[in-house]
């Protein structure tokens, strides 16, 4: 009998969570510094950035920016093209 309710009990309460937005946040510095490097990879201005998302923290989307364009240079990446970009929106 034990089990069942303890079995009972389990079931509701993972039935309760898979509806759960609350486990799938994202920390909203974290996204700000991942737009900032999106930015960055792109080859898109800082202050374009800030302008596409006035939401977003700008110290944080900064931070990533700037991350980002100290990651591509220690590893001679060059930025993405526009072209390439819809090159491949357009492949899939």
């Amino acid at each position: 009998m034990i089990r069942f309710f303890s079995f009972l009990l389990l079931a509701i309460i993972v039935i309760s969570i898979s509806g759960c937005k609350e486990l799938s946040y994202v920390i909203p510095d974290e996204e700000g510094k991942a737009l900032g490097a999106a930015c960055a990879q792109k080859n898109i201005s800082l202050e374009s950035c800030y302008q596409k998302y006035p939401e977003k923290n700008p110290a944080y989307v900064y931070a990533g920016w700037i991350d980002m364009l100290e990651y591509m240079k220690k590893h001679n990446l060059t930025a993405i093209k526009p072209e390439e970009l819809e090159d491949q929106s357009i492949q899939h």
